[in-house]
């Protein structure tokens, strides 16, 4: 619930924040990859 909440609210709004003040879109792909590197290295801690 809460990773829905979070994904829903919170990630599209810093997705929106970031994109306009990169002035396009490269800003929202930012935080997207951030997001994605973050879920990767949290997947390769659980796994130890």
């Amino acid at each position: 619930m809460i990773m829905g909440l979070f994904g829903g609210t919170i990630f599209p709004l810093a997705m929106g924040v970031a994109s306009d003040a990169t002035m396009g879109q490269n800003g929202a792909v930012a935080v997207m990859t951030v997001g994605v590197l973050y879920l990767l290295l949290y997947t390769f801690r659980i796994r130890k």
